[in-house]
């Protein structure tokens, strides 16, 4: 399946049409996300029947209509968070998600994952953060998807049986991140990954079944989520949703290695982590994973946020873990070069020296890439810089 809409359309949609809810065969269609409205950043929702634009945030009082605050202890504050309707040529850098959501699951839909198309050709994206090329290049890795070789040298084998190749980020027009929804034994999933005949599903919050099912996975918090593998054919299919959102600058800063292949964060066990050894590979929820991967809350909490990991053991990290590199990024911001913690694009800012910046007021990023040694991996830490924020 290809791109059916323009990328383009989340950061610059052309006129108030392209944020509408729609039907589409089989499913339906919703954008939301950010916005500049009057200088001020506001979370958009959807278009109203007076067709304005409907947002919520710190609004200001003038040009927004049917202005409402969301929590009644809020008037007294200076920017009280408020919901209202805006005028959509009021509105400028946008950052939105189309998310798509369909009722069946059949032979012509996409296996789940983060996918991209260029030129036409579906391929898998191994990681939406992506690499830095030692010239300073940031780049993402695709994935083959289809049977045999792809033509070109330019793609690798890695250590999952497929082909990957690393090409510049800002030759990827945009990603879409596609789940399916299923039912495991009387349990409701989501499908992160199909692989021949094996099913890799996850849990993300509610804690463990009440009964024990060996193919679990889990990290220490057994009040949050859980990760299994299992056989395809036990799955009730349920549903499938693609959320489309720009690829922007993105931004890379931490230890990047190739990790059998496939480039992924790499650190050391940290304190919390007594029981783990070798390196962990980190990723997000909405990612591509491979079986290995396993689900692991961030915290103690039931709510507690989740990520992937996979852990490669001593005996196997200098065969599997190869071009290990330290990152970092740099920017100039009022006139000086300052370090960069990462971007969060939906909100237009930059992290700049622990103050936020807005990201139109900042360079392009410049990257700083250093061999090192696997020993000398940072150790996984609350506070350590996540290169994977973007």
């Amino acid at each position: 399946m290809i791109f059916d809409n323009d990328p383009s359309d989340l950061t610059h949609p052309r006129d108030l049409s392209i944020l509408r809810d729609r039907a589409i065969p089989g499913g339906r269609v919703h954008l939301e996300g950010w916005a500049r409205f009057n200088g001020v950043r506001v979370h958009v929702e959807s278009v109203s029947p007076r067709g304005l634009v409907a947002v919520n945030g710190e609004l200001p009082l003038s040009g927004v209509h049917n202005l409402k605050y969301l929590d009644g202890s809020y008037p007294g504050s200076r920017l009280p968070l408020m919901s209202g309707e805006v005028s959509f040529l009021d509105l400028d850098r946008f950052w939105l998600t189309r998310t798509s959501v369909f009722d069946v699951i059949d032979d012509e839909t996409p296996l789940p994952g983060l996918l991209t198309t260029i030129d036409g050709t579906d391929f898998g994206v191994a990681d939406s953060a992506g690499t830095v090329s030692l010239a300073g290049v940031p780049q993402l890795q695709l994935v083959w998807l289809d049977d045999g070789e792809p033509p070109g040298d330019e793609w690798q084998p890695d250590g999952y049986q497929s082909f990957t190749r690393l090409v510049p980020r800002d030759q990827v027009p945009g990603l879409r991140y596609v789940e399916w929804t299923a039912v495991w034994r009387d349990i409701t999933v989501k499908v992160a990954g199909i692989r021949g005949t094996r099913a890799h599903i996850f849990v993300e919050r509610g804690g463990l079944p009440a009964v024990e099912h060996p193919e679990i996975r889990h990290g220490a918090n057994v009040k949050s989520g859980w990760s299994a593998v299992v056989s395809r054919t036990e799955l009730s299919l349920r549903s499938w949703s693609s959320a489309e959102r720009p690829v922007g600058r993105g931004t890379v800063i931490g230890c990047v290695a190739h990790v059998r292949g496939r480039a992924g964060v790499v650190v050391l066990p940290g304190d919390r982590d007594e029981h783990d050894e070798g390196i962990i590979v980190r990723k997000d929820l909405g990612e591509t994973v491979t079986e290995d991967y396993g689900l692991y809350a961030l915290g103690t909490q039931r709510h507690s946020p989740m990520e992937w990991r996979t852990i490669v053991a001593p005996g196997d990290a200098e065969e599997d873990v190869t071009s290990a590199r330290r990152i970092e990024s740099a920017v100039e911001w009022q006139g000086e070069m300052r370090a960069v913690e990462g971007l969060d694009e939906p909100n237009d800012v930059a992290f700049v020296s622990a103050v936020s910046a807005p990201l139109e007021q900042v360079s392009q990023l410049r990257y700083t890439i250093h061999p090192v040694a696997l020993s000398d991996l940072p150790r996984f830490g609350w506070q350590m810089p996540d290169r994977r924020r973007h």
